[in-house]
């Protein structure tokens, strides 16, 4: 069928969020969202994060699948959100990050109160924060002005590391395999983006080095890159105004 005429929403639900809060037109609305997420062993949490709305911006929560939402925002006290992150995705998704500009706040009990890394300064601001694996151990990777930075699951909250390239920043946001394309599990993960306006993807070495690749030397210019993290050689990428897709690693698409 045809797409929807703009300003209608043909079959997707508005689910806010709304009412957290005065504004102007007393609708209480979020402002722009930067990111959203929501753990797989409870979809009905929504982590969101408000950006351009004084009244409502920071951490905003639903426990109900979205149909209510409240404020989550305390100990933030750069309410300008810009990525969200889950560390424990097959529970509650109580431990999750926050990138602001220039710093990285946590959460261990589900938003009741953030605390600051003052030690994520060096990592500049993050735009992407994902789950991935480094020599068999969970680690979350975050894509930042850095690099990719990454710190080990269970590790001392300053226990950041970054690798190059530096300046991925708003071209790249992070996305990670765990698994080969039979399904099996990897014990470095591999990441794609788009670097630089064109396809890379990287295979992990350690904490302190990665092996990038281009897709077809530079030939492939993306914008955004999603990878199967079941499948490291599946991915899509777009380059307005067309999507590709490629099952083999990039070897063709």
């Amino acid at each position: 069928p045809p797409w929807p005429p703009r300003g209608t929403t043909g079959d997707w639900k508005k689910i806010g969020p709304w009412g957290i809060g005065d504004d102007i037109e007393g609708k209480g609305e979020a402002g722009t969202l930067a990111d959203a997420v929501s753990p797989w062993g409870n979809p009905k949490i929504i982590y969101t994060g408000g950006r351009n709305n004084g009244a409502s911006s920071g951490i905003l929560k639903s426990v109900d699948g979205g149909d209510h939402w409240v404020i989550k925002s305390k100990g933030i006290f750069d309410t300008r959100i810009v990525s969200l992150g889950i560390v424990d995705l097959g529970g509650n998704g109580d431990h999750v990050y926050a990138g602001t500009p220039g710093r990285v706040y946590e959460t261990t009990n589900g938003g009741e109160s953030w605390t600051p890394l003052n030690t994520t300064v060096p990592l500049g601001t993050c735009y992407t924060f994902k789950n991935g694996t480094i020599a068999g151990e969970k680690y979350t990777l975050a894509s930042c002005d850095c690099g990719i930075a990454n710190h080990r699951i269970g590790a001392p909250s300053g226990d950041w590391n970054c690798v190059g390239p530096g300046g991925w920043g708003r071209g790249g946001y992070l996305t990670v395999a765990d698994a080969d394309s039979q399904g099996v599990p990897l014990k470095n993960s591999v990441l794609g983006g788009c670097l630089g306006g064109h396809v890379f993807i990287g295979t992990i070495i350690n904490t302190k080095a990665i092996d990038w690749t281009t897709v077809n030397g530079t030939s492939r210019p993306c914008t955004m890159l999603a990878m199967n993290p079941n499948n490291a050689d599946h991915f899509i990428y777009t380059k307005p105004p067309l999507t590709y897709q490629s099952m083999d690693g990039g070897k063709t698409y």
